[in-house]
């Protein structure tokens, strides 16, 4: 299955342990291609009944450098945007 318009995104906190100070960071990253393997398989339940069951084994996808958009905010001059 191939899959594209999706995103990654993430939140962190970086904390100075000297000074107390911290800095919050945003990234987003849009994926270019995402490629997911997935096998079909079948699970017997105890009753008797039978569900279907998807198995993903494999995950590829592409970030491209220049879709990478990171915000910062905080007290650390380290980690400030440019």
């Amino acid at each position: 299955m191939e899959l594209n318009g999706l995103q990654y995104k993430g939140k962190g906190r970086i904390l100075d342990p000297e000074s107390g100070q911290t800095e919050d960071i945003d990234l987003e990253a849009n994926l270019d291609l995402a490629q997911l393997v997935i096998s079909l398989e079948q699970s017997l339940a105890e009753d008797g009944n039978l569900f279907p069951k998807l198995e993903i084994s494999e995950v590829n996808f592409t970030l491209l450098p220049e879709s990478f958009n990171i915000k910062t905010q905080g007290d650390l001059p380290l980690y400030k945007s440019r």
